[in-house]
């Protein structure tokens, strides 16, 4: 049977001190992060690269999240990302249009969601008429590269909860009762 997450004497000096920081700045330590802390250098590395700078609002990246998780069905990421679309002032209802692959409420938003999903369900098999769609929208190629680069990120989020099934720790607020 898995073990969802590492015990206090398996977690390193190293991922101790991430643990810390993480709840001064967040308040918690999530458990997609603890299950991370099996690696010495993994959770590191994945917060490196989850925070590194890009051309995305936060706004399109908890779209493509949301869709990316929709798309993979992962429970975990679900319940995350639209904790923190909420605080990207987007409503519940937007939130289940968005994991429905729609964007009534913002256009702009539309042919992110539209790659993420074609891009996630075609792994990676993109076509070209996608991608000219998504240039023809206004979005630049450095735009694509980082969305490719989010997608990347959050289907790194999906299959660690695949492999290990932690308990969902963050829920969004219709899910707390």
């Amino acid at each position: 049977m898995r073990k969802p997450l590492p015990n206090d004497s398996e977690i390193t000096k190293t991922n101790r001190a991430i643990f810390e920081n993480l709840k001064e700045k967040v308040g918690m330590v999530p458990n997609l992060y603890k299950a991370m802390a099996f690696s010495e250098n993994g959770l590191n590395r994945y917060l490196s690269f989850q925070y590194e700078e890009d051309v995305l609002t936060g706004r399109e990246k908890a779209a493509l999240y949301l869709i990316v998780s929709q798309v993979n069905n992962c429970i975990y990421t679900l319940e995350a990302y639209s904790y923190i679309g909420l605080l990207y002032d987007f409503t519940a209802e937007q939130i289940l249009e968005i994991r429905a692959g729609k964007a009534s409420f913002d256009k702009a938003l539309q042919p992110i969601i539209t790659l993420a999903k074609e891009m996630t369900e075609l792994r990676g098999n993109l076509s070209e008429e996608a991608v000219q769609h998504y240039l023809d929208a206004g979005y630049s190629k450095e735009h694509l590269v980082d969305c490719i680069l989010a997608i990347g990120e959050v289907t790194i989020a999906n299959n660690m909860y695949a492999a290990f099934k932690y308990p969902v720790d963050i829920l969004a607020p219709w899910d707390n009762n």
